[in-house]
């Protein structure tokens, strides 16, 4: 192929580049870039029936299309009869995503939607927990639109509409006819399990977390294709800084220049020679950050050069420029920097998210979406070894949120104001279910559980959160049981009008958590 450039088959995809691009191949998929001419046709049908004689391998006609670009209709019919292949158009699918001059319509973010949407369909989600229908949520829901967040930037509605079918997913087991009762906030819900959430994905914050690993791969990978190919689209001759070059150009790259900020304070840089580390904008030592950032910038005395300046610049060049006229922490950190003594070897750039140093899509996910949030104070729960359902029970009941009378009344529900557990006429919470009722203070003792235990819902939950609350794993494990076998009796009273006597819901507790210390 490169020897037949010679002949103008292949044809430079962006005329101004100074490397040749015309060819792009992943795995069995093959795009090739050339000229509008019957010569340069001919040419190139020579080049892949040569390829086929060698190799072996046969081009197949019927997975291959030509995209005319700019061309008349003479000139495309001229070109269908020397092809043995369709015609197609932009907007196109390569790769699983569409290709497009522009940026992607509405109807190609209404696809992605729908296909998240069509997955429900499979599902009996009706039969399904909220722990069940959390773990498809987690791994099905929200890995679909990952490949997609990869490349393009989503739209706020676009966002908007996936999460409502995967909040309507949760509560009501499946999108349509109402969103069911939301126990906790959605974005709640979106925080990890560490800090009070279930872990969902924060499609907003997951969509830049890979879209910064492009920014990532143009600092550390500038021997790659496509550094090479961003370097001679938008860069200046000015400085070798990213940071500084074009910021028009495709939507792709408008998308990446917009989030230079957050690529700044996830990085800090290692000097070397210090040719490549912007002395003013970039993290270069802990106690720099992006020092003084763009009202510097628009000092008067800032010009073009200085503000482009490298820590290699600052330490070789004299500043005299910088006396009065900047203040007097400006003067004395740039004198700090005449004292930095350069070695041989490129700046070595560090993601300050991840323990190594090095970029990933996880560890930046959770730099973005971890700081200023408290730590739950129950995260241990998630430890205990019981099933999945019973754990997100406590979680829902830990938060105060499970659907207890008091919590239906909050939400505009009308309630019979009486405890089916042991038939007082009061307001039933949480701590009356479980703790103040006649029936559940009658389990607790059965069950030799200590009194300061189970005094109200907060020391429970402590002391099954607790490593140190001197309770042995099977009394935790049967703790766990007996609240969820107190639930579920007073449902099973509310609606089933069946009862247990304080001896049979013993039994089943028991019995329940002999199972549940056997099989998780």
């Amino acid at each position: 192929m490169v020897e037949a450039s010679s002949t103008s088959i292949p044809h430079n995809l962006i005329p101004k580049l100074h490397t040749p691009f015309f060819l792009l191949q992943y795995a069995d998929d093959t795009l090739i870039f050339a000229t509008a001419r019957g010569q340069a046709i001919k040419t190139l049908l020579l080049v892949l029936k040569a390829f086929s004689q060698v190799s072996g391998l046969r081009l197949n006609w019927n997975k291959t299309s030509f995209v005319p670009f700019n061309l008349n209709d003479n000139a495309i019919s001229s070109i269908e009869s020397l092809l043995s292949c369709s015609k197609s158009s932009l907007p196109l699918t390569y790769l699983g995503l569409p290709l497009t001059a522009s940026r992607p319509s509405r109807l190609c973010f209404q696809q992605l939607i729908d296909k998240i949407r069509g997955r429900l369909m499979g599902w009996q989600s009706n039969f399904l927990s909220k722990a069940g229908r959390t773990v498809l949520t987690t791994s099905v829901l929200s890995s679909i639109p990952v490949f997609f967040m990869s490349v393009f930037t989503l739209p706020k509605w676009v966002i908007k509409e996936i999460d409502r079918i995967r909040r309507n997913f949760i509560w009501k087991g499946n999108s349509g006819g109402g969103n069911g009762i939301h126990l906790v906030a959605w974005d709640r819900l979106c925080l990890p399990k560490s800090v009070g959430g279930l872990g969902l994905i924060d499609l907003g914050s997951q969509n830049v977390s890979l879209l910064l690993r492009w920014l990532w791969r143009l600092h550390t990978c500038p021997d790659s294709q496509w550094t090479s190919l961003i370097k001679q689209l938008y860069g200046k001759r000015s400085t070798a800084l990213p940071m500084f070059w074009n910021q028009s150009g495709s939507f792709f790259w408008r998308d990446l220049m917009s989030l230079r900020l957050y690529f700044q304070l996830s990085t800090t840089h290692e000097i070397r020679d210090g040719a490549t580390t912007s002395f003013w904008f970039q993290r270069w030592e802990r106690s720099h950050l992006s020092y003084f950032g763009n009202n510097l910038q628009k000092h008067p005395l800032m010009n073009r050069r200085n503000v482009h300046m490298t820590v290699q610049d600052a330490v070789k060049r004299p500043h005299s420029f910088l006396q009065s006229p900047f203040t007097a922490d400006v003067c004395t950190f740039v004198s700090k920097a005449q004292n930095l003594i350069l070695n041989q070897g490129t700046d070595e750039i560090q993601w300050r998210w991840s323990s190594d140093g090095q970029f990933s899509v996880s560890s930046t996910y959770k730099g973005l979406i971890l700081p200023g949030k408290t730590s739950f104070k129950y995260s241990n729960l998630w430890k205990l070894k019981i099933p999945p359902s019973l754990k997100h029970f406590l979680y829902y009941m830990s938060l105060g949120r499970i659907l207890t009378q008091d919590q239906l009344l909050k939400r505009g529900i009308q309630v019979n104001a009486h405890c089916y557990m042991c038939s007082q006429d009061c307001l039933e919470d949480a701590n009356h279910l479980f703790c103040d009722c006649v029936l559940a203070r009658d389990v607790w003792l059965s069950l030799q559980i200590p009194p300061m235990v189970t005094a109200d819902l907060a020391s429970i939950c402590g002391a099954l959160h607790s490593q140190f609350s001197g309770l042995s794993t099977f009394n935790k494990v049967t703790i766990c049981s007996a609240l969820w076998s107190i639930w579920k009796e007073r449902n099973c009273r509310i609606f089933r009008n069946k009862r247990r006597n304080c001896q049979a819901l013993h039994d089943w507790i028991v019995q329940e958590a002999t199972l549940f210390m056997k099989w998780c």
